[in-house]
Order: C-alpha cells, then sequence, then structure tokens
C-alpha cells in the first residue's frame, strides 16, 4: 500500500511478444478512482534477480512514492548517482534455513578469476582446473580432501558455487560479498536481457 493507503501495488511480468525479452513493472492501483498505471524497471538498475526477490526492503530502495500538485500519490522508480553494489544471494534449502548454494547473476567470464582468488583466500585449494564448454566455464578443485567446485551458465551469466559443507559454503560467500560490498568487481556483472 502507499503511505496514505490510496493505491495497491503488485508486480507484473510479461514476455515482450516481438523481442521475448523479459518485462516487468510494477502496477500500481488508485483505489479511490479505480485507475491502474505501470511502473516499468530495469531488471539490472534495480538489481532484480527473481520475481521472490521483491520484498519490502528491495521496493523500499529502489522505488519512490511522490505527490504531484493535486494531492494524488504517484509511484516512481527511484534515481541514484551511484547504483547499490551487486552482492550475491543464497539459495536456501526447501524447508531450511541452510544455504544450498551461492549465486551470483548476472556475471560475465572475468568473474572466474576472482572468485577462485576469494576461495583461495578462505581455504587451501589444490588440484585447480577451469575448462570451458559450449554453454558453462566449469572451474573444478579440491579443498581439504573434498572435491569442490562452481560453474557460469553463459547464456544467464548464472555463477553457481555448490558446496555440500554448509560453514565452509557460508564462509566463501561472506567473504565475496564482503569484497563485493566495497565496489570491487562491478564491472564484472552484465545485464539482464532474458530469464
Amino acid at each position: 500500500m502507499s503511505p496514505q493507503k490510496t493505491q495497491l501495488v503488485l508486480i507484473g511480468y510479461r514476455k515482450n511478444p516481438l523481442t521475448t525479452l523479459s518485462e516487468y513493472a510494477l502496477i500500481a492501483i488508485d483505489i479511490l478512482r479505480n485507475e491502474p498505471y505501470a511502473v516499468p524497471f530495469d531488471r539490472t538498475d534495480t538489481r532484480f534477480v527473481a520475481i521472490w526477490e521483491a520484498t519490502p526492503d528491495w521496493f523500499a530502495l529502489y522505488f519512490d512514492w511522490t505527490v504531484d500538485g493535486q494531492g494524488q500519490e504517484r509511484l516512481t522508480v527511484r534515481q541514484f548517482s551511484q547504483l547499490p553494489y551487486w552482492q550475491g544471494r543464497w539459495v536456501l534449502i526447501p524447508g531450511d534455513e541452510q544455504p544450498w548454494h551461492y549465486e551470483l547473476r548476472p556475471v560475465l567470464p572475468g568473474m572466474v578469476a576472482p572468485f577462485v582468488a576469494c576461495i583461495q583466500q578462505e581455504y587451501p585449494v589444490s588440484d585447480l582446473t577451469i575448462r570451458e564448454t559450449e554453454d558453462r566455464i566449469i572451474a573444478g578443485f579440491t579443498i581439504m580432501g573434498i572435491p569442490q567446485g562452481f560453474d557460469i551458465y553463459k547464456r544467464t551469466g548464472t555463477l553457481t558455487w555448490y558446496c555440500d559443507d554448509s560453514v565452509m559454503a557460508r564462509r566463501v560467500g561472506q567473504a565475496f560479498d564482503r569484497e563485493l560490498a566495497t565496489g570491487q568487481f562491478q564491472h564484472l556483472f552484465g545485464r539482464f536481457d532474458t530469464d
């Protein structure tokens, strides 16, 4: 609801029939006038990775309510002189709060080297191999005798760090998020075009 409780906000999604690109908008419905309007937003500029991340905190960070000359509330996309830095996201095991995997999205292939370096700062890494296929970049290595790895899916720009050890997963993910929070490696994030 808007601050004055005159508008209800929902999220909308569609595939553009001409380009097949994913398009998102917030749909505000003026309850008093029974008039809806759309507020399209750019997924990259709002760091909108997936639909379930449309949380109140995300909304408060990327959108503003204004009041026009007639006293009507109006929803707008917030303008930034510097966009918030990208961060990783945790995908949790369904029904549990333990991390299933850590994800960075959308990244460019150059993200492999800094992510490997971060892991190497946290744990002794051996047997490092990096190979590239048509659709993925795959990094494999061993930590304390246990095979580990991550990959980047080129089409979606998704780096996924799978780790059966939740302590290790959190330690690496949190360490990388701390680096991202200082502005490092932001140039290695791409743009969302399609899902």
